[in-house]
C-alpha cells in the first residue's frame, strides 16, 4: 500500500480515462494532517483492512486502517492534487514499542480506493453527480469490477491507532462521509 501504488493506480486510471477539461492530477504524500480548512481543498478519509507486522515479526490485520486524502483543483491551470496519508498502527503485542507501522493490502485493494477518490473528485470539483450525470460512468469502474469490502473483524483498538492519535478516526470518518 505504498505511495507509488496509489500514484500508479491514479494514473493508469487517467491515462484510460482522462477527467474532464484535460486537467492534470498528481499525487503527494501528505505530511501535515491538522484540521484546518483551506479554501477548495477537499478531505475524504476511507476505512479498508491492511496486514500489518511490526518490527519483532508480529502479524495482524485490521480492517481499521485509514486513508487521509486531501485534493483541490486549479481550474485555471487545469491542475490537480491529491495529498494521501496513510494512518498507522502500533503492535498490541509489543508494550514498549511507540512506532506505528503502515500496513500493506492488495493492489485490487488500492485500485478500489483509488476509484472511490475518483469518484469524489468527480462530484466535489467538477459537480458531477451519479444520479443526474450520466457521464460520470466514463471515469469511473464499475462495482461489479471492484472487490467487496471484507467484514470488520475486532472492535476498534484506539490506543494503538494513528488517525485516533491525530483525532482522525470513528467520529472525523463518520463526519466526513456522510451522506448529504
Amino acid at each position: 500500500m505504498s505511495l507509488r501504488a496509489f500514484r500508479s493506480a491514479l494514473g493508469l486510471s487517467l491515462y484510460d480515462n482522462p477527467l474532464p477539461n484535460g486537467d492534470r492530477w498528481i499525487m503527494q504524500r501528505l505530511t501535515n494532517v491538522v484540521h484546518e480548512y483551506y479554501e477548495g481543498w477537499f478531505d475524504v478519509l476511507y476505512r479498508m483492512q491492511a496486514r500489518y507486522r511490526c518490527k519483532s515479526g508480529h502479524d495482524w490485520t485490521s480492517s481499521w486502517t485509514m486513508i487521509l486524502f486531501r485534493f483541490y483543483r486549479n481550474e485555471k491551470k487545469h491542475f490537480g492534487l491529491i495529498r494521501l496519508k496513510r494512518f498507522g498502527q502500533r503492535c498490541a503485542k509489543c508494550k514498549d514499542d511507540r512506532e506505528y507501522y503502515t500496513g500493506s493490502c492488495t493492489y485490487e485493494e488500492v485500485w478500489y480506493i483509488t476509484q472511490c477518490v475518483l469518484f469524489h473528485i468527480l462530484q466535489k470539483c467538477y459537480e458531477k453527480r451519479p444520479i443526474r450525470d450520466l457521464d460520470v460512468l466514463p471515469y469511473i469502474i464499475g462495482i461489479q469490477n471492484v472487490p467487496s469490502n471484507k467484514p470488520g473483524g475486532m472492535a476498534h483498538q484506539k490506543e494503538y491507532c494513528e488517525a485516533c492519535a491525530a483525532n482522525y478516526c470513528k467520529e472525523m470518518f463518520k463526519e466526513l462521509n456522510k451522506k448529504h
